[in-house]
Protein backbone atom coordinates (compact mmCIF):
# COMPACT_ATOMS: atom_id res chain seq x y z
CA UNK A 1 0.00 0.00 0.00
CA UNK A 2 0.94 3.64 -0.45
CA UNK A 3 0.17 6.17 2.31
CA UNK A 4 -0.91 9.68 1.41
CA UNK A 5 -2.12 12.71 3.32
CA UNK A 6 0.24 12.27 6.25
CA UNK A 7 -0.27 15.03 8.86
CA UNK A 8 2.49 17.61 9.22
CA UNK A 9 4.65 17.95 12.34
CA UNK A 10 2.88 20.06 14.97
CA UNK A 11 3.74 22.04 18.09
CA UNK A 12 1.08 22.33 20.81
CA UNK A 13 0.92 24.18 24.10
CA UNK A 14 0.44 21.99 27.17
CA UNK A 15 -3.06 22.28 28.62
CA UNK A 16 -2.27 20.38 31.84
CA UNK A 17 0.63 18.80 33.69
CA UNK A 18 -0.01 15.66 31.61
CA UNK A 19 0.60 17.52 28.33
CA UNK A 20 -2.01 18.13 25.61
CA UNK A 21 -4.57 16.18 23.65
CA UNK A 22 -3.71 16.08 19.95
CA UNK A 23 -6.18 15.27 17.21
CA UNK A 24 -5.27 14.65 13.60
CA UNK A 25 -6.70 13.05 10.49
CA UNK A 26 -5.19 9.69 9.66
CA UNK A 27 -3.63 9.37 6.23
CA UNK A 28 -5.25 7.19 3.60
CA UNK A 29 -3.75 4.04 2.09
CA UNK A 30 -4.27 2.64 -1.38
CA UNK A 31 -3.00 -0.70 -2.64
CA UNK A 32 -2.77 -1.46 -6.37
CA UNK A 33 -4.39 -4.89 -5.88
CA UNK A 34 -6.49 -4.55 -2.70
CA UNK A 35 -7.69 -0.95 -3.16
CA UNK A 36 -8.34 1.22 -0.13
CA UNK A 37 -6.80 -0.11 3.10
CA UNK A 38 -7.23 0.78 6.78
CA UNK A 39 -4.54 2.90 8.44
CA UNK A 40 -3.58 2.69 12.11
CA UNK A 41 -1.65 5.47 13.87
CA UNK A 42 0.12 4.98 17.22
CA UNK A 43 -0.39 6.93 19.43
CA UNK A 44 -3.92 7.48 18.13
CA UNK A 45 -5.61 10.79 17.43
CA UNK A 46 -7.23 12.06 20.62
CA UNK A 47 -4.44 10.72 22.84
CA UNK A 48 -2.76 12.85 25.49
CA UNK A 49 0.78 13.67 24.42
CA UNK A 50 3.32 14.33 27.18
CA UNK A 51 5.68 17.31 27.23
CA UNK A 52 8.41 16.91 24.64
CA UNK A 53 8.34 15.35 21.19
CA UNK A 54 6.43 12.17 20.38
CA UNK A 55 6.70 10.36 17.07
CA UNK A 56 3.40 9.13 15.65
CA UNK A 57 3.77 6.15 13.33
CA UNK A 58 1.00 5.32 10.86
CA UNK A 59 0.92 2.02 9.00
CA UNK A 60 -1.20 -0.05 6.66
CA UNK A 61 -0.95 -3.62 5.33
CA UNK A 62 -2.39 -5.40 2.35
CA UNK A 63 -3.73 -8.96 2.16
CA UNK A 64 -0.24 -10.26 1.31
CA UNK A 65 1.29 -8.74 4.47
CA UNK A 66 3.10 -5.96 2.61
CA UNK A 67 3.26 -2.98 4.96
CA UNK A 68 3.74 0.73 4.43
CA UNK A 69 4.51 3.12 7.27
CA UNK A 70 5.31 6.77 7.76
CA UNK A 71 5.66 9.06 10.74
CA UNK A 72 5.27 12.63 11.93
CA UNK A 73 5.87 14.32 15.28
CA UNK A 74 3.80 16.10 17.88
CA UNK A 75 5.76 18.41 20.19
CA UNK A 76 4.12 19.62 23.38
CA UNK A 77 5.70 22.61 25.07
CA UNK A 78 4.90 24.59 28.18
Amino acid sequence: PVLSGLPVNRVLEATSAAGAVATFSAPSALDSVDGSRAVTCVPASGSTFALGTTTVTCSSSDTRDNTASASFSITVQD
